[in-house]
Parts: structure tokens; sequence; C-alpha cells
């Protein structure tokens, strides 16, 4: 508090010792205001981020080495095109046709596919790709994007590509397991990669299931994704099925070749382009299985079972 004493001082010296009163005034209320704006931003800042906290977000995580996610409620708009960037007609992709797949599509990605269940829609795409043989197209930076009732939730992605290889990410399908989807390569075959557990709270990318339960649970499959036909039939043979005799095309001098190696469960092959080969196979209850590999190791890429009408 400032008290006036001196009655005998000169008017000059009082008119300047009251400027300078004036000016220590302004001086402390320009610091009480500038301090009384701080806390009002921080104030702001606080109940801003509290709110967004406070929405359903989900936990994310991944084990999946070279595979990430993270959680995201709004979309970068694609890479802009170079002109050093060639042309390429087999990446071409039918238009989207959920709400969600038609946002990424209008920021400038290429919608590889989509997958819907209740609330939720996942999305597969990519902007950069490649041609390959016999109409094929290689992606260089897929991604997958799960959204939950129109609202994106987390975007998974992986590590950039650098050395002329392909993404390891794009597709996605739904399986037999709860709350659980599969990731795929956009790649011919379509092998997949890692699975996506996502129930509304959590969204984690984790390895393969072990097992993948069919028709009501009775006709478990086991992962034989990546593994060649001789390794996966003696896996699946462990699990109840069993080769089905079939005889082959004597056309499909591939077939023959396997048939004579005591592969009889050889449907038909494919002599050119990635060499894709089909496999049957069965178990009691009229339960079939068809087996995909592609190439000449005859890798498996995909099955998939038929379940009779109960």
């Amino acid at each position: 508090m400032l008290i006036f004493v001196s009655h005998n001082v000169s008017h000059a010296k009082r008119y300047a010792f009251k400027n300078h009163v004036a000016s220590m005034i302004l001086k402390y209320t320009s610091r009480f205001t500038h301090c009384l704006i701080c806390v009002c931003k921080l104030l702001f800042l606080t109940t801003t981020f509290s709110s967004s906290a406070s929405e359903n977000i989900p936990k994310v995580s991944s084990t999946v080495d070279g595979l990430h996610i993270v959680a995201i409620n709004k979309l970068p708009a694609a890479p802009q095109k170079t002109p050093s960037d060639e042309p390429v007609l087999n990446c071409d992709r039918d238009p989207p046709r959920t709400i969600e797949g038609k946002a990424v599509s209008s920021l400038g990605w290429r919608v590889i596919n989509e997958i819907s269940n209740g609330d939720l829609t996942i999305v597969g795409f990519f902007s950069k790709g490649v041609d390959g043989t016999s109409g094929s197209c290689f992606v260089k930076d897929g991604n997958v994007a799960i959204y939950s009732k129109g609202s994106l939730q987390a975007l998974i992605y992986g590590d950039k590509i650098t050395d002329g290889s392909n993404s390891p990410l794009g597709a996605v399908s739904k399986t037999n397991l709860n709350n659980t989807f599969r990731l795929r390569e956009f790649f011919p075959g379509m092998t997949a990669v890692a699975d996506l557990f996502y129930d509304g709270n959590v969204a984690r990318v984790q390895p393969i299931a072990p097992i993948e339960p069919f028709c009501n649970g009775i006709a478990p499959v086991p992962n034989i994704y990546g593994k060649d036909i001789k390794s996966a039939r003696k896996l699946l043979k462990n699990y109840g099925w069993k080769p089905e005799n079939t005889e082959a095309d004597q056309s499909d001098s591939i077939a023959k070749e396997l048939n004579s190696e005591g592969i009889n469960e050889v449907y038909s092959c494919s002599g050119t382009g990635f060499g894709f080969c089909n496999f049957d196979y069965q178990r009691e209850g009229g339960i079939s299985l068809n087996v995909i590999t592609m190439g000449d190791d005859f890798t498996v890429t995909d099955y998939g079972a038929h379940c009779p009408e109960q």
C-alpha cells in the first residue's frame, strides 16, 4: 500500500511522483491481466484435452514386428503424386461402398476392401502401387483403418518401404474368432500376416491365432499360412482332416507331378502366372476344406471350410 506523507514537496516533484505511482499501477495491472489470460488459456486447454480423453478411444498395441497401430480420429490426406511416379493400371479398384470407405477415398487413398460388422467398419487402403505380372498390383504403403459408428478409432500401418519390397499390409477379412479380423498383404494370394482384435475398448495387432474354428466349433483349422503343402497336410491330419483323393486332369502336369509324390488331394493347378493350386480335404459330418497355395514351393496363402446345412 502506498501512503502519501509529504505536503511540502514541489509541484514538479509531486507530479513526477504521481506519474511514477501511475506507472507502477499500470505495470502490475498489466502483469495481473497477462496472468489472468494465461490461466484462462490453461483452463481452456485442460478442458479440451479432458473432453478428448473422455471419449471412447481404444487402447492400442501391436506385438507383430513391422506392424504398428495408433489411436487417431482424423485420417491424413494421401501423399501427393510426383512427376516421377509411373502410371499404374492394375492397381485401380472398384469404388468404395461404405460411408467410411468413401471418406477414405475422398482423401486421395485407394480403397482395397471394406469389412462391416455391426457398428464396426474396417477399411484397407493404399496410395502407391506398381503393376505386376498377370494383372497384379504390388502395394507400397498399405494401411488399415478402424471405424466405429462412422468415427475413426485407430490406424494400422507397416514399416516404411525403402528397399523396393512390398507392403505387408493393405487388406482385411473376417474370421470365425470373436472380435477378430485377419490382416493380409495386398499381393496375389493375399497372404495373412496378423490378426486384429477389436472389441470397442481394445485394438490389438497380434500373431495369427493358432486355430480357427469352423462349423460351430467342430472343425478346427490350424494356422497353415505360409507353410508348404506337405507340411500343411501333416498339420491338418493332426486336427482330423483327411486328404480327399481327386483324380488329376491329365493335361495338368503340375497336379500329375504332385500325384506322383503321393499328394492326391490336389484339385487343380495354374501353369501360368503365380502358380495357384487347390487342395481338398474332408472330415466326418461331410465337412470339407479347400486350401490354396501359390508358387513352385506350394506355399499356403488361404483356406476355407464348407459346412453342410444342419
